[in-house]
């Protein structure tokens, strides 16, 4: 375990998330400063995390040509008291380990935390807040709006308590709905870069360092379908029309016009970290080679994407609008979910298309290829903006 070497050269260290939605936004502002020679290091807290960032073929070996050290505090033994020993011991060394480097800059996710509290009194610190849809204050509002009944439904805690202005001095928005967060935070700076997915600098790492793929049929392929699944069981899905029963119609309805194309799930992992659907019984479901899982990032997928199609309402079609790919909505909504948005989705204010019965599907499939997306328009809806990452921007 290497110290960083004092010096007057700027230095990253990114401390993940916990989930990755939250990093799968930041990684491409990270790595596009660490392909520019930003010397790197990127902190797991717990190997969870760890596996989801590994699942991705195209996003780990990004990290592994770029970023100087990947550690995770968490061990990876069968014995929880040593795994505990382990993180306490490693935690202990890379934070001092920064607090004695005066040239890091940190980036910490938005939580406070006695790991946050020490390293923001010593250390160069910006706390990251990530989204990648476009539609993050209206879910805000959504979710502080629910009723106890609601909540309920949803399984959602309830609404944090204000945070008070100093734990946060310095911010990072990777969207650009922080106008939420003037009713919960005061900051001293705060530096706003939109979607890096979408950036023009994001698109020309991945023409220069294409994605690595994980199966060979997508390696093979120019093209390939995608659906993208939300969890099974989710409380969205009406009585009968869950995940599985929407995958099977939507695969029939795409084999309907596209024979032999290839079909590439990109599922969610549950809440016990399994996926109920996986490469030993999906031949067996389908009876079809040309369809296979992947756990890669959106953001990889979409460069081979000729279209996709979503079980329900999930960022995941956002990542695919903005890369101006035709994406269908394919979910019948649950009673409890209509009466906490009863518009059920917001898809087709930003370009995608919403249908619910088989037969629709079907039409919307036939004639996906001529939907269009105007990204002009989009991006002027979101009040997108090109910034182009520098470190002396921190």
């Amino acid at each position: 375990m290497d110290t960083f070497k004092i010096s007057k050269k700027k230095k990253i260290v990114f401390f993940a998330a916990n989930t990755f939605l939250q990093n799968d936004a930041f990684f491409p502002v990270l790595l596009y400063l660490a392909s520019r020679g930003v010397e790197t290091r990127i902190i797991f807290e717990i190997q969870s995390s760890l596996k989801a960032v590994k699942s991705s073929t195209s996003l780990w070996s990004w990290l592994n040509k770029y970023a100087g050290d990947i550690v995770c505090f968490e061990g990876a033994y069968r014995y929880i008291a040593i795994n505990n020993l382990i993180r306490k011991a490693r935690k202990i060394y890379y934070i001092l380990s920064v607090i004695f480097c005066k040239e890091a800059i940190v980036f910490l996710p938005l939580n406070k935390t006695r790991t946050n509290s020490v390293l923001d009194r010593f250390s160069n610190v910006w706390y990251y807040h990530s989204y990648g849809g476009f539609d993050f204050t209206e879910r805000w509002n959504m979710n502080t709006g629910l009723t106890s009944k609601q909540r309920k439904f949803a399984e959602k805690p309830k609404p944090p308590k204000p945070i008070k202005a100093e734990f946060f001095k310095k911010i990072v928005f990777l969207t650009l709905d922080k106008e939420v967060f003037n009713k919960k935070y005061i900051w001293d700076k705060h530096l706003i870069i939109p979607y890096p997915h979408m950036q023009s600098w994001w698109h020309g790492f991945m023409k220069d360092d294409p994605p690595r793929y994980g199966k060979r049929e997508q390696i093979e392929r120019s093209k390939f379908i995608t659906i993208l699944l939300l969890r099974k069981g989710n409380y969205i899905f009406e009585d009968g029309s869950d995940v599985d029963v929407l995958l099977d119609e939507i695969v029939a309805a795409i084999r309907k016009h596209y024979h032999d194309s290839l079909i590439v799930l990109k599922p969610k992992y549950g809440q016990d970290g399994k996926c109920w659907l996986d490469d030993d019984n999906l031949y067996d479901r389908y009876k079809d080679k040309n369809i296979v899982i992947t756990y890669d990032t959106l953001t990889s997928l979409s460069c081979k994407t000729a279209f996709a199609v979503s079980t329900g309402h999930t960022t995941g079609n956002y990542y695919m609008l903005s890369r101006g790919i035709p994406v269908i909505e394919y979910c019948r909504y649950s009673e409890g979910w209509r009466d906490i948005f009863p518009k059920e989705t917001s898809i087709e204010e930003y370009g995608g298309v919403s249908v619910k019965d088989i037969k629709s599907l079907e039409a919307c499939i036939k004639n996906i290829m001529n939907h269009k997306i105007d990204l002009a328009k989009l991006k002027e809806k979101i009040g997108y903006k090109d910034i182009k990452p520098d470190i002396d921007l921190f």
